[in-house]
């Protein structure tokens, strides 16, 4: 079996070897290696152009224009031989035996998506484990990912898809816009109709500390981008004729998920980059809607306490973080600003004291 790894590449010099190492050294060989760069400005694309020639498993694209992660993991798919396709992230990693494992269990079990364990890497001593459900129905995948329990996450990186499966249906990511991935694996989800395997181990690491990762910067687009995104599903939902069947879960992950989201980015943007008013307008009318009320927020909250099982016992602690957020927004939006801004900084500064000191121990 050949597996297609396809990497999205920006800014990413400080960690671009460790990811190639990880995947160029797997036991498997049976590997091809699509690395497309997205208009890096920084040393990417050389360190690029270094690993395609000593490794000739590993082929390279190049844009000559930033456009996002959707379009770049669409060009590697595209032009991808393998079989099954796992969507890497360039700051992240493999674990030494990932491809085997995954390799050996799609040997022997057909699917059209593998779902797979991994580590959020916090740090060298701070880590957390993610392992998907083995036990539960796969039809309720869907159901699943609007909840983000059981394994079933908007990134695409715990999935491994059967290409011919994507083909079939014409499923892509969408291109140019951030939160590319969220409509991507519903779609995949969706079509697959429980023909999902799921390995219960850890094969990847997930970086969660580098600050230039599209994830940690704020900006008016992003906000915006993230509303198109659940605008986007609900559409895909109401096309499918399942929004009624789904409503409850998506409007629950869009309030808990999706704005309280918007929110933190909007209070993280500095008043110079607050230029778009329709966002502000945006977030005002969500803020004093009929979803953000005590009375949704508590039932919210009373239906995530029926969530079963150790695997949701992290995310109860997001959706109670999250839903006590969300109502001081709308309590006091300029006390939760504040609160928020404080928080950032004590983070910030923790961080530099811990850099500073892990410097001087050196």
């Amino acid at each position: 079996m050949l597996l297609s790894i396809v990497i999205p590449v920006y800014n990413a010099e400080d960690y671009l070897e460790r990811c190639l190492d990880s995947i160029i050294s797997q036991s498997y060989t049976n590997i091809e290696i699509l690395v497309v760069d997205d208009a890096s400005t920084d040393n990417s694309l050389q360190i690029l152009k270094t690993y395609e020639k000593k490794d000739t498993r590993i082929k390279l694209f190049a844009n000559k224009k930033n456009s996002l992660a959707g379009k770049a993991r669409n060009i590697g798919s595209k032009n991808a031989s393998g079989d099954f396709i796992w969507f890497v992230d360039a700051d992240d990693w493999l674990e030494e035996d990932a491809v085997c494992s995954v390799v050996h269990f799609l040997n022997n079990k057909h699917s059209d998506i593998l779902v797979v364990g991994f580590t959020e890497c916090f740090s060298k001593n701070k880590k957390k484990q993610y392992l998907p459900d083995d036990t539960i129905n796969t039809e309720l995948a869907l159901f699943y990912f609007l909840q983000i329990r059981k394994g079933f996450y908007s990134m695409p990186f715990p999935y491994i898809f059967n290409k011919r499966f994507l083909e079939t249906y014409g499923i892509n990511f969408q291109e140019e816009v951030y939160y590319e991935d969220i409509v991507f694996v519903a779609k995949a989800l969706f079509f697959s109709n429980g023909n999902i395997k799921i390995l219960r181990k850890n094969v990847y690491n997930y970086y969660k500390e580098n600050d230039s990762s599209i994830t940690k910067r704020s900006s008016a687009i992003k906000i915006s981008h993230l509303l198109a995104s659940y605008e986007a599903l609900k559409d895909f939902l109401k096309e499918k004729k399942i929004l009624q069947s789904y409503k409850k879960p998506f409007l629950h992950r869009f309030i808990v998920f999706g704005l309280s989201k918007c929110f933190k980015m909007y209070f993280g943007l500095s008043m110079k980059k607050r230029n778009t008013e329709a966002v502000k307008n945006e977030l005002e009318f969500y803020r004093k809607s009929s979803l953000l009320d005590s009375k949704n927020l508590s039932s919210i909250a009373q239906e995530t306490k029926k969530m079963d099982g150790f695997s949701d016992k992290k995310i109860r602690k997001e959706y109670k973080k999250n839903l006590g957020f969300l109502w001081w927004v709308r309590k006091s939006p300029l006390v939760t600003e504040v609160g928020f801004r404080i928080v950032s900084i004590l983070n910030f500064l923790r961080k530099r004291c811990t850099t500073i000191l892990n410097l001087d121990l050196r």
